[in-house]
């Protein structure tokens, strides 16, 4: 079990070796409030080696045009600003042309505290969601898990290692290991 748990451990150092732990640091101390921009998520996610989907920040319905050409339909827009997207209306799927691009995207700009759309390639897959926050004595609480379509972490618990993509290269050191997880609320 041992020998087994070091070759993982070293074949991720090896993997994640060139992670700009610095860089990181820096965003995620320098973030007013804890919210992060587009422009911090890129730079985060790029210094963390994450692959991400292209994504174009616009200000204007011109721009907004302008960049779904370049990116090409079915998008997702997003509101930009320090708003929770999902409670406010502000996640557009599946946006197949110009006209409900323009339409949608005068309506977003409208959101309180919106200062720009998001807009992304739509894709298919698994949707996570990642959260962080800084929290008194208790240091940098992370949460993660499956997101649910209204963009909320969804209402479930990993009942099975199945959940988890690098379960196969864990979790087939320690089968023997009872492992359960929960969400605390306090």
């Amino acid at each position: 079990d041992t020998a087994c748990a070091v070759g993982v451990l070293a074949e991720a150092y090896l993997t994640y070796r060139d992670i700009d732990i610095e860089t990181i640091r820096d965003i995620v101390q320098g973030a007013p409030n804890g919210y992060l921009s587009p422009a911090d998520v890129a730079r985060l996610l790029d210094a963390a080696k994450i692959n991400r989907v292209q994504e174009r920040v616009v200000k204007s319905a011109e721009d907004a045009v302008k960049a779904a050409e370049l990116t090409g339909y079915p998008l997702v827009m997003k509101v930009v600003g320090p708003v929770h997207k999902t409670d406010v209306g502000g996640v557009v799927l599946d946006v197949r042309n110009p006209v409900q691009l323009v339409k949608e995207f005068e309506r977003m700009m409208k959101i309180k505290d919106t200062t720009a759309v998001l807009l992304q390639p739509m894709l298919s897959g698994t949707e996570i969601f990642i959260g962080a926050k800084r929290e008194g004595n208790f240091g940098t609480q992370v949460l993660c898990g499956l997101e649910s379509p209204s963009g909320k972490l969804a209402d479930t618990i990993a009942k099975s290692y199945d959940y988890y993509p690098c379960k196969d290269d864990f979790w087939e050191c320690f089968d023997h290991v009872d492992y359960s997880e929960d969400i605390y609320v306090g």
